[in-house]
C-alpha cells in the first residue's frame, strides 16, 4: 500500500479514493456497471481535493489526464506521471476493466503543417453559406447520407481540379475524424472522400483523432490548453493531404500534421470547404517565431507542449499577442479554470460561434 499512501500523502488523491483503491488493490475489484463502479466514475471532488484518482483514471482513459492535471493546478510530471506509473501497474489496470486501455498523456507537437503544404484549397472564406444549407447540421452530428448531399451541394469543382493539378492521383486524402458535441462530424471523411474519387487518389482512413477536444466554439487559448492527438498506421514516403471541413485556428490540422510526419509521412496540402483564418496560408512565419522564442523563451513548451517552430500562423500570431510571460501565464490560467468549470458541469465548449474547428 506504500504507492497509495504516498499519493496521499502529497496531495494528489482524496481520502475517500485512497480508501477505495485500497480495496481494489486488496483483490476486491468492482465489476463494470456495478453501483460501487458507477459512484466512483461520477465522483465529484470537492473545491479543495485534487480530482479523484478514479475519475482522474477515467479521463486518463480517454486521453485527458495531462489537461485534467493542469486544470487541478498540478503540474506535470508531479502528478500525470506519477499517477499514470500507478495506473499502469498491472493489477490495477486489471482491477479497473472499466476504464482501460489506459493511455499515455498528450505528447508534445514538435512538427507542424510545412510551408510547402501552403497554401490550402478551399472553397469559402466565411461558413454562413454552408450552415445555411439543410443537411450542415445533420452532417455535423454524424448523419453520413446528409454529409454526402452536403458535401455535393458545396465543394466547388475548380477546387477539385485545383488539387487535381497540386497533388495529382499519388496521394492519400486524410480526413479529421472529429467528434462534435453532437456527434462525429462526417463531413471531413465524405469531403476527402470527394476529393480522392474525383482525382483518383486515396484516403487514409484509419488514422483517426484518439481523444476528444470539442473544440467547436471554443476559442485560441481553450484550444491551445486542450490538444487532440491522433493514433492509425502512416506509410513512411506517403503523400498526405489534411482535410477538414472548417480551417481557423489549423491546430487540429497541425496535430495530424505532427503524426503523419513524427511517423515517417509527407504533408503535401490542405484541403478545407471553409478557410477562415485571416492568414491565407497555415505555416508560421520565421520571424513571428523568432519574436516568439525571444519575448516568450521557453514558455510555449511549458504551457502547450507545442514546440515553436510546429505552430500554425495564426496560432504564432495570437500568442504574439501576449507582451510577457506573466500575461501568457495569466491567460493560460484563466483558460484552464475556464475548461475545468465546464468540465464540471458537462459542457466543455460555450455555443457554436466562435472559433471553427
Amino acid at each position: 500500500m506504500a504507492d497509495l499512501d504516498e499519493l496521499l500523502s502529497e496531495g494528489l488523491i482524496s481520502p475517500r479514493a485512497l480508501d477505495r483503491l485500497k480495496s481494489i488493490y486488496g483483490g476486491s475489484p468492482i465489476a463494470p456497471g456495478s453501483a460501487d463502479a458507477d459512484a466512483m466514475t461520477h465522483w465529484p471532488p470537492g473545491p479543495n481535493t485534487a480530482l479523484p484518482v478514479i475519475n482522474a483514471a477515467k479521463a486518463f482513459a480517454t486521453g485527458g489526464l495531462h489537461d485534467l492535471a493542469q486544470q487541478q493546478g498540478m503540474q506535470p510530471p508531479a502528478w500525470s506521471d506519477r499517477v499514470a506509473d500507478f495506473l499502469h501497474k498491472p493489477e490495477i489496470n486489471a482491477a479497473l476493466g472499466v476504464i482501460t486501455p489506459l493511455r499515455t498523456p498528450i505528447p508534445p507537437r514538435l512538427l507542424g503543417i510545412p510551408s510547402v503544404a501552403d497554401p490550402p484549397i478551399f472553397s469559402y472564406r466565411n461558413t454562413s453559406s454552408i450552415r445555411a444549407h439543410p443537411d450542415y447540421a445533420a452532417a455535423k452530428a454524424g448523419d453520413s447520407e446528409a454529409a454526402a448531399r452536403f458535401v455535393l451541394d458545396t465543394a466547388r469543382p475548380e477546387t477539385i481540379e485545383a488539387a487535381r493539378q497540386q497533388f495529382g492521383p499519388d496521394v492519400s486524402y486524410v480526413p479529421v475524424h472529429a467528434e462534435e458535441q453532437a456527434g462525429r462530424n462526417k463531413i471531413p471523411g465524405v469531403l476527402a472522400q470527394h476529393y480522392a474519387d474525383e482525382t483518383g487518389a486515396t484516403v487514409a482512413d484509419n488514422i483517426v483523432q484518439s481523444s476528444r477536444a470539442y473544440h467547436t466554439g471554443a476559442d485560441a487559448m481553450s484550444r491551445l490548453i486542450a490538444r487532440p492527438t491522433f493514433q492509425g498506421p502512416v506509410e513512411a514516403g506517403r503523400r498526405y493531404v489534411l482535410v477538414d471541413d472548417v480551417g481557423v485556428l489549423g491546430n487540429t490540422l497541425a496535430e495530424l500534421a505532427n503524426h503523419i510526419r513524427g511517423n515517417g509521412g509527407e504533408v503535401a496540402g490542405v484541403v478545407t470547404l471553409v478557410h477562415r483564418s485571416p492568414t491565407p496560408y497555415y505555416a508560421a512565419d520565421p520571424n513571428d517565431i523568432n519574436q516568439l522564442v525571444a519575448r516568450h523563451g521557453q514558455a510555449i513548451q511549458e504551457h502547450f507542449g507545442i514546440e515553436p517552430g510546429a505552430l500554425t500562423a495564426q496560432e504564432a500570431k495570437y500568442l504574439l499577442q501576449f507582451g510577457s510571460p506573466d500575461t501568457l501565464r495569466g491567460r493560460v490560467a484563466e483558460a484552464r479554470s475556464a475548461r475545468d468549470a465546464s468540465l464540471r458541469q458537462g459542457s466543455v465548449a460555450p455555443p457554436e460561434g466562435g472559433e471553427g474547428p
